[in-house]
Order: structure tokens, then C-alpha cells, then sequence
């Protein structure tokens, strides 16, 4: 995505840094990579494509150069951090299962870029905090570290009022749910539900001052609070959690039809829940009205932009244990 004379630049910056000779015609060297690599437009240089080749072909480049290959890593996270933590992401998962030291690589220089943001860059953490995957084995202790700096950063700029309270209240409640999730995943089954609490708690805050904006991310909360307390055997409370976000999603659902998809995922949370509590009956009942929904969106009844990849798979479990 750089342009020329930013490529330029950082041609001529990397190669001195890393005693490699300058390149005898950068301006023509740059149009045959082009060429080789077109952008956008005229201007600007393309990736390599597929991207699981250029992945494979950059990782080689920099192991090659040994611990220089993580500075270079760190220079360019300072120039276009969203791309390169983006790249170390996607090379970390793609090479997760090869059978060599390929994935060291990708980690290490991601572990860099995250002790550089913990370090003294708080838009780099959140950076790399809104790039991580929801769900990565392999990742999931950076998620864990990352989200966890993020918390205590931003309740350190409270402190110091450098942010305001309405500010750090939405940004903190939406990391908390993240970090709940973090912890989830990593067996922090208790921690996740004290992490899940606040961030409910915070939510529930805003909605007392101006309700509508935030209901659903009340909702949200609510139900990964319940899911995180079933994790923990906690299952009348679970209970009330998620009746609680079923029921606003309900409330959200007859304003706007596009959120059923998230109640049909709400709805199999519930189904769940009352399993968990011996109410086989009442689980059947929620499971299949998901299960009724389902059927009108593949029949084409209702049709919206909130049925993502994950609430889909939801979908499909409802039906499956509904019938």
C-alpha cells in the first residue's frame, strides 16, 4: 500500500540500517516493482498475492536476518502499524500447524510489537487488541496481555483525567468483553467472570443516563456473562443473565427486525442455560423459536446485515439441538 516515494524512503532507510548496499537505480527499480506489483493506482505498489505467498516469502526474508529482522519488524509497525500487525497475525495462524520453527518467527516479532505498545503506545495496544481474531489457539496469550495492559492503561488515564468519563466508560466496557473472552479462552474461567461483570456493570451505567444507544450492548454483556458463568457452574445466575439479554433483545428485535439474528443467538445461549439448570422442556422451547427463525431467513422472509459468520454458526446449533 505505500506509495513510491514512501517506498522510496524506506528502501533507502532499511538498507543502510542493515548494511545492504543501496539499489544503483531506486526510481526504475521501483517502477519494475510496480509492475510486478500493481496497486491501486499508478502510484502505489501492490502485496503479494496469494497472500499466504507473500506471508511465506517475508517470514523467510527477515528470519534470514536474524534479530535484525525483528527491528525491521518494529520500523515498520512505527510506519503503517494496522498492516503490519494485521501481517503477523495472519502469518502466525497460516503457519500455526507447519511442521518447523516457521511460526517463531511471526510470534516473536508480534510479541515485540506488543512489549513496544505496553511499553509507551497505548494506539499501538489498541491496535493490535482490535486485531486479533476472536477466536486463535495460538494467539490467545497475547489477546490475554494485550486486552489486560489496555485495562489498566485506560484506568490510569482515568485517574489522571486524561480522558473523559463517558469516553473511557464505552472504550473500557468494550474491552472488558473482550478481556472476559481472553481470559475464557486461556481457562481463566473466574477471572473471565469478574472481567464479564464489569463490563456489564459499566453498560448498565450508561443505559441509566441515555438508555436506546446502549441497550444492546447491554445485551451483549448480559449474554457473555451468562456464558461465562455456566463455565463455572453458576447457573441460576447465568440464568438471569441471559433471560435479561434475551428480553432486551426481544424489546430491540419488535423496533428493528434486523435484530433477530443476535436474539436467535441469545436464544440458543438460553437453550443452554436451562439445560444446565434441568429445564429440558423450557431449552427445547427456546432452541426451536431460534430454530423458527432460521427457517424464515433461509426462506427468505428476513433478510439482514446483523447475520454475521458467528451468529450463523449459532443459528445452526439451535436448529440442530431443536430438532
Amino acid at each position: 500500500g505505500l506509495r513510491r516515494d514512501d517506498a522510496h524512503a524506506a528502501l533507502t532507510k532499511e538498507s543502510q540500517i542493515l548494511h545492504l548496499g543501496s539499489v544503483a537505480n531506486p526510481s526504475g527499480f521501483l517502477v519494475r516493482l510496480g509492475a510486478w506489483l500493481p496497486g491501486k493506482d499508478g502510484d502505489q505498489l501492490g502485496a503479494i498475492e496469494p497472500d499466504i505467498i507473500g506471508e511465506a516469502f517475508v517470514v523467510d526474508q527477515l528470519t534470514q536476518l536474524g534479530d535484525q529482522g525483528g527491528a525491521s519488524i518494529l520500523r515498520a509497525s512505527q510506519c503503517r502499524p494496522t498492516k503490519v500487525v494485521q501481517f503477523l497475525i495472519r502469518a502466525a495462524q497460516d503457519f500455526s500447524s507447519a511442521q518447523s520453527t516457521s511460526i517463531v518467527g511471526p510470534l516473536s516479532w508480534l510479541g515485540l510489537v506488543v512489549e513496544k505498545g505496553e511499553a509507551d503506545d497505548l494506539g499501538l495496544l489498541r491496535t493490535i487488541s482490535n486485531a486479533l481474531p476472536s477466536t486463535s489457539v495460538v494467539l490467545r496469550p497475547y489477546a490475554l496481555s494485550v486486552r489486560e495492559n489496555i485495562d489498566s492503561r485506560l484506568c490510569l488515564l482515568m485517574e489522571n483525567k486524561e480522558i473523559s468519563a463517558v469516553d473511557f466508560i464505552v472504550e473500557i466496557s468494550m474491552l472488558l468483553s473482550d478481556l472476559a473472552h481472553a481470559q475464557h479462552d486461556m481457562g481463566l474461567y473466574p477471572e473471565s467472570v469478574i472481567t464479564a461483570r464489569r463490563a456489564s456493570y459499566l453498560f448498565r451505567t450508561l443505559t441509566t443516563f441515555n438508555r436506546t444507544p446502549f441497550l444492546s450492548y447491554l445485551a451483549m454483556t448480559s449474554d457473555n456473562l451468562a456464558r461465562m458463568l455456566v463455565s463455572i457452574g453458576s447457573f441460576d445466575e447465568a440464568l438471569q443473565s441471559s433471560q435479561e439479554a434475551v428480553g432486551l433483545l426481544r424489546e430491540l428485535s419488535a423496533q428493528d427486525p434486523e435484530y433477530l439474528p443476535v436474539l436467535c443467538a441469545y436464544l440458543n445461549t438460553l437453550g443452554i442455560v436451562l439445560r444446565h439448570c434441568g429445564d429440558d422442556d423450557m431449552a427445547a422451547k427456546n432452541l426451536r423459536e431460534g430454530a423458527d427463525y432460521i427457517v424464515s431467513f433461509r426462506q427468505g422472509c428476513v433478510v439482514t446485515e446483523r447475520a454475521t459468520a458467528g451468529e450463523t454458526f449459532c443459528f445452526g446449533m439451535s436448529l440442530r439441538d431443536a430438532h
